[in-house]
């Protein structure tokens, strides 16, 4: 039922659209963000998602015609009763409203992002990555030592405004400007797809996907005892990638040899990394080769790249404590070891990647 809830919620903009609404990118986040502190209850529901998605009232009367047809059932008081219409209603024939899943329910989003990704089933990793796709946003850009000329900046060009005054008789009437150069940063992603970490690997594979699919300039590897370049897969849709994911990597649900890979990495694209790089390894650091190799292959890579993150599925669990070897090798080079096993964390994941300087 509550994949079924999910994928009505995530079709409802669609009848919005079919009605010439169309909200923008930043209010369907704040809408999916939102709904995790909103019950979905009739009128609750309604008036939230009418505040978030609409930036006029003028678009109320179309809101309501979608929302009426779409969710039918689940009717706010304000408006007259009328029977559901649209193909994914959210209460399913013969449930009375205030009754069934929805009375007193949280949000079923909620739940669903603070499941531990190993217990998603196939249908809710798809769902969270539709929700992970939706919330996330275009590459982040840093500023770079070249500048630009423009009309509007933080530094006077005094060359470029005086080229300017000589067509005007020598009257200063356009002043140019100079401020920074923005680019993007560019993102390796290493993936481990070991035995211990096949149950996590299909969903951090669609968080990866769910970047691509922003624009992220994205290169992924996975790795258990080698490594093979995934990112062919990143566009296709789930369906064809993740048993694609399979079949690529030869080594999946096999053994780890954290070292050899990241030193394999280190001479595949050692030559294309520098300071716009940023290397995040998905790992939880349980590791069968010697851990020295893994602290050489990070010491190394710590100097071509411009920060190292680690996301480890275990490191938000109660009581955690880096202790594998692999980990505890890795440590010392790392910026940030961050948690990735649930929804939620992989949401903090993406608040930290949009923070990024």
């Amino acid at each position: 039922m509550e994949e079924a809830l999910l994928r009505g919620l995530l079709g409802f903009l669609e009848a919005l659209r079919a009605e010439g609404v169309r909200p923008g990118q930043g209010q369907i986040q704040a809408w999916l963000q939102g709904l995790l502190l909103v019950p979905w209850e009739g009128e609750a529901f309604y008036l939230a998602s009418r505040a978030l998605l609409l930036g006029r009232k003028e678009d109320y009367p179309a809101f309501d015609r979608a929302f009426r047809r779409y969710f039918g059932l689940l009717r706010p008081k304000a408006l007259p009763h009328q029977v559901a219409q649209g193909s994914l209603p959210v209460l399913g024939p013969g449930e009375a409203e205030g009754e069934g899943v929805l009375r007193g329910a949280y949000s079923p989003l909620e739940r669903l992002l603070r499941r531990p990704l190993e217990a998603l089933a196939p249908g809710e990793a798809l769902l969270l990555s539709r929700f992970l796709l939706a919330l996330a946003f275009p590459p982040p850009r840093r500023p770079v030592r070249r500048r630009r000329r423009g009309g509007a900046g933080e530094r006077l060009s005094l060359p470029a405004t005086l080229r300017r005054a000589l067509r005007t008789g020598g009257e200063v009437l356009d002043p140019r400007f100079l401020k920074p150069r923005r680019q993007p940063y560019r993102y390796y992603v290493l993936l481990d797809v070991s035995g211990s970490m096949a149950p996590y690997a299909r969903a951090l594979f669609l968080l990866l996907q769910a970047l691509k699919g922003r624009g992220f300039p994205l290169e992924a590897f996975a790795f258990g005892t080698r490594l093979t370049r995934i990112s062919p897969l990143l566009p296709l849709p789930p369906g064809e990638a993740l048993p694609g994911l399979g079949r690529l990597a030869e080594d999946f649900a096999g053994g780890t040899r954290l070292g050899e890979s990241l030193r394999a990495f280190l001479e595949a694209e050692g030559r294309r990394l520098g300071r716009r790089s940023l290397l995040f390894v998905l790992s939880d650091g349980l590791d069968q080769g010697d851990p020295e190799e893994v602290a050489r292959a990070l010491r190394a890579l710590r100097r071509r790249v411009r920060r190292i993150y680690w996301l480890n599925p275990l490191a938000g669990l109660p009581g955690y404590a880096p202790l594998a070897r692999g980990m505890q090798a890795a440590l010392p080079y790392l910026d940030a070891l961050l948690p990735a096993g649930t929804g939620e964390e992989l949401l903090a994941f993406l608040r930290r990647l949009r923070g990024l300087p």
